[in-house]
């Protein structure tokens, strides 16, 4: 006798959940629906700028989820081998313009290559790091406006890469 098509879906798993304040200061657990993480997805670089400039992870859901994302093994892993590949990439610099747009600076690379290593020792580190920190990476790689890509931006860039360092430390005080 075939099984009812309803008895043959996977079990449901429960909603991820993540840690939230409330205005008394008291910790608790709040579950992520699918359209949370959704808005979180979509509103990537928003809560990226969000989370860069201190705003704390656990003042609403969706920067709770992003601030997760960013500090996941995975992503960290991806953000490394991007700084790697620039690193490597600034060895032997391609033209100025690729077909897609600019390409880095990379005479400012050079520059600060011994604080672009330590970023990449970091991230890959198997201690737990800040979602600003990894914010600040990930906008530095991806902001095509930022000092990565702008002409005399040299003392910017190494400025943002030590602050993204310093950033990847976690806090010692937990919420805030």
């Amino acid at each position: 006798m075939p099984v009812p098509w309803r008895s043959r879906r996977p079990p449901s798993r429960p909603a991820p959940v993540v840690v939230q304040v409330d205005a008394d200061g008291g910790v608790y657990a709040q579950a992520v629906s699918v359209r949370q993480r959704v808005a979180a997805h979509l509103s990537g670089e928003r809560l990226d700028r969000a989370l860069a400039a201190g705003d704390p992870p656990e003042s609403s859901v969706l920067l709770a989820w992003r601030a997760q994302e960013l500090t996941a093994t995975s992503t960290r892993q991806v953000l490394a081998s991007s700084v790697r590949r620039i690193l490597h990439a600034a060895a032997e610099p391609p033209p100025r313009w690729h077909a897609y747009g600019p390409v880095a600076r990379w005479d400012h690379i050079g520059a600060v290559r011994r604080e672009l290593e330590q970023l990449v020792v970091q991230l890959l580190a198997p201690a737990p790091v800040s979602a600003r920190g990894v914010a600040q990476v990930r906008l530095l790689l991806t902001d095509g406006t930022g000092p990565l890509y702008r002409p005399r931006s040299g003392s910017q860039l190494r400025r943002s890469v030590l602050a993204a360092v310093a950033a990847l430390e976690p806090s010692t005080t937990w919420p805030g």
